[in-house]
């Protein structure tokens, strides 16, 4: 089992990927991260936003991260519904990962 601060580290490893794609710095919006059962769930912005409030910094598109705490796995969710039906297909359908991915595809 990993901790908030290991989750952390993975998430920025997927933003460290996304980045290679986009015109900014991204950013862990911890004040905005949710823990629940299997994990967390993980906002982010562009470094901009984050540190100066500046909402024209703001990216679109950036989908919420689930860590799962029990086995490292790492989910980039979507960006067309709100996060609780993202974590409820998660929990739902988390032994799946497959059918995880088709529900919120």
């Amino acid at each position: 089992m990993i901790n908030i601060e290991q989750a952390k580290e993975l998430v920025e490893g997927e933003l460290k990927e996304l980045e290679k794609r986009a015109t900014r710095r991204l950013k862990i919006m911890e004040s905005e991260t949710i823990e629940f059962k299997f994990g967390w769930i993980f906002f982010y912005q562009s470094e901009e936003f984050v540190v100066t409030g500046n909402e024209d910094k703001m990216v679109g598109g950036n989908a919420p991260i689930i860590v799962d705490k029990f086995n490292s796995t790492v989910h980039i969710t979507g960006t067309r519904r709100n996060e609780d039906f993202y974590l409820e297909k998660y929990c739902e359908l988390r032994d799946n990962i497959d059918k995880f991915n088709e529900a919120i595809g």
